[in-house]
């Protein structure tokens, strides 16, 4: 099962995704596939465009942002965890999508 999580807090955010989908056997399965790009894209749309220089922890299957306050990394972030919740309805048992708002 592939876990992704987007914590909240003030006007910042931080998303970690954990898992393998397990539908296919490893280099064979789409939906890790499709969430792997979506996830690149998201270091890439941080690092590499917006320039920002955040460390992101990553290894075969984990993914971790700190939290972050840049209103363009905020729209990289929050249109993958909604196409995250997209393949949740189509994969129930595979993906989980979860949203945590923290208060001070």
């Amino acid at each position: 099962m592939i876990e992704i999580t987007l914590r909240k807090k003030d006007k910042s955010l931080k998303l970690n995704s954990r898992g393998h989908s397990e539908l296919a056997p490893t280099g064979q399965d789409i939906l890790c596939a499709g969430v792997s790009a979506g996830l690149q894209m998201i270091e890439v749309g941080i690092n590499g465009v917006l320039d920002l220089k955040k460390k992101i922890e990553k290894k075969k299957g984990f993914f971790e942002t700190p939290w972050i306050q840049d209103e363009k990394a905020e729209i990289l972030i929050i249109s993958f965890f909604r196409t995250a919740q997209v393949l949740q309805k189509s994969y129930p048992n595979r993906i989980n999508t979860s949203l945590i708002i923290e208060n001070d």
